[in-house]
């Protein structure tokens, strides 16, 4: 599809959502939105939604069932859930069905865990550059760089698999341990 296909597409969804009154989108049930607004918008986006290898519906992950996997090659590259137009996306029993855990900067321990995870990439980005400057100075400086890059890299890991509260075999899948 043409992009001046695809923008004219987009912006007759939007026009059609805008045009709809509070009481037809409260009508509006989860499989209708999908049908009238999603589906319609991957397409325009050049999705073959008809096409489970490109759009799987129904599809399990690691912390329960999607409504979308949109995959390329056959690799998931990111997962659609869909509500209904009125739902409140803010309701625990939603966030919780979300198939990657959301950072929740109000609780304390992910707020903390946030900050060490950015923490360690500032050191990291500091020692890369001293690695760097050590390449042109002396092996010796370099090697021992090398081996804290190493370290703050894997506690980098170590946090952002704490943080998003992977399991064994997410880590291992991730580590490409799978």
């Amino acid at each position: 599809m043409p992009a001046q296909t695809a923008y004219a597409e987009v912006e007759r969804l939007i026009r059609k959502f805008k045009n709809l009154s509070a009481a037809a989108r409260k009508a509006y049930n989860e499989d209708n939105t999908r049908k009238d607004f999603i589906l319609p918008l991957f397409r325009a986006l050049e999705w073959d939604t008809q096409d489970s290898a490109q759009v799987s519906a129904e599809e399990k992950v690691s912390r329960g069932w999607v409504d979308f996997s949109f995959r390329i090659g056959g690799v998931p590259r990111f997962f659609l859930e869909t509500k209904r137009m009125s739902e409140d996306l803010t309701r625990p029993q939603w966030v919780r069905q979300a198939p990657i855990r959301y950072i929740n900067f109000s609780d304390p321990t992910d707020a903390a865990r946030h900050d060490r995870v950015v923490a360690l990439v500032d050191e990291m980005l500091a020692l890369q550059r001293e690695h760097a400057a050590a390449a042109r100075v002396y092996d010796d400086a370099r090697e021992g760089l090398a081996r804290r890059i190493a370290a703050v890299d894997a506690a980098i890991d170590r946090e952002v698999y704490a943080l998003y509260r992977l399991t064994e075999d997410e880590i291992a899948l991730v580590e490409g341990q799978k």
